[in-house]
């Protein structure tokens, strides 16, 4: 997958969550099973079975393991920013061609991601400076530094989509 198609998919993914976010709605499942591409290339956001009404914030551990924000696994108070950080492991999925640690537990995985964060991805120099950006923002480990929806909008990696 080129960098303008994964460009292209991020860009239509986050739109949705933007949309959502406005209108007070956190997804709380933001995986690649749940990005449907449409025959005219669109990407949709699809399953809404965990998606809530946010007033506030949550603390319920809702979510698939290897795509949850460290906040949800540390079930600490989580707003739309952990919807952004799922966003940025369908990302380092796309670039990787797995979640991070698919191959350990399910367990043992979610920790290491409420520790440490991500791994690194395997080869940085296949990929440009915006998409390693993009990636680090939206896979920052304290959400308080994690960017809204409406900001990632602007960045220049989503650019890279109409090129």
């Amino acid at each position: 997958m080129t960098e303008r198609h994964i460009s292209r998919i991020i860009s239509d993914v986050l739109s949705g969550l933007e949309f959502l976010h406005s209108k007070k709605i956190m997804h709380r499942d933001c995986r690649s099973d749940n990005v449907m591409i449409g025959s005219d290339g669109v990407s949709k956001l699809s399953d809404f079975t965990h998606a809530c009404q946010l007033e506030g914030k949550r603390r319920s551990v809702v979510g698939t393991p290897f795509w949850m924000a460290p906040e949800v696994i540390k079930a600490a108070a989580y707003d739309y920013k952990a919807d952004i950080w799922s966003l940025g492991v369908v990302l380092y999925e796309m670039v990787e061609g797995d979640p991070p640690r698919i191959d350990l537990p399910p367990l043992r995985a979610i920790t290491l991601t409420a520790t440490v964060g991500l791994p690194p991805i395997s080869h940085p120099e296949r990929f440009s400076h915006e998409l390693k950006e993009f990636l680090a923002w939206s896979t920052e480990m304290d959400p308080d530094n994690r960017p809204f929806a409406e900001i990632l909008m602007n960045v220049s990696f989503l650019s890279l989509r109409h090129s």
